[in-house]
């Protein structure tokens, strides 16, 4: 099982965002920031869009890797813990300008996580995902998805020490 190794990581991501999350108050997490950008709210959503659309990846069917598969997970990792790099998010996560309510938000993304947490755990064997490809990243593993979660998360969990830093 895959899971063995990536359940834990990705909770522990989890509960890191959720705690960081947890700093924001009601009014702040839908105050923007006064150097612009997304509100705590809005990466919240952000977060659970992507974890919705990588859960239908991870789920969407399977091809033979041919390669490592982890090869990617450090090419993942550089180019999202560049906070330097500015990446524009795919439309499909891209959060909406309408206030969030922080318990529902943080809720659905324990759901999410979780679900996704129970699909790798029933994943006996690690292949490419076929349903869709990273745009920047091309075919990738379950593992390098998983990682790419975690990193990505981790880049968030960044961007909302900022926002509160501006508080």
């Amino acid at each position: 099982m895959i899971g063995t190794e990536l359940a834990p990581a990705l909770n522990e991501s989890t509960n890191r965002f959720l705690l960081e999350l947890n700093r924001f108050s009601s009014q702040n997490f839908n105050s923007v920031p006064s150097t612009g950008g997304w509100t705590a709210g809005q990466v919240a959503e952000h977060i659970l869009l992507s974890d919705i659309s990588i859960h239908r990846v991870l789920e969407g069917g399977f091809e033979f890797a041919g390669r490592k598969v982890d090869e990617k997970v450090e090419l993942i990792r550089q180019a999202l813990i560049n906070r330097e790099n500015k990446l524009q998010a795919p439309s499909a996560a891209i959060p909406s300008d309408f206030l969030k309510d922080p318990l529902s938000l943080q809720e659905k993304i324990t759901r999410e996580r979780n679900s996704i947490v129970q699909f790798i755990n029933s994943v006996e064997e690690d292949s490419l995902c076929s349903l869709r490809e990273h745009r920047f990243f091309g075919k990738l593993t379950v593992t390098e998805w998983v990682w790419f979660l975690i990193y990505h998360t981790d880049r968030h969990i960044e961007q909302l020490k900022l926002i509160e830093s501006e508080k």
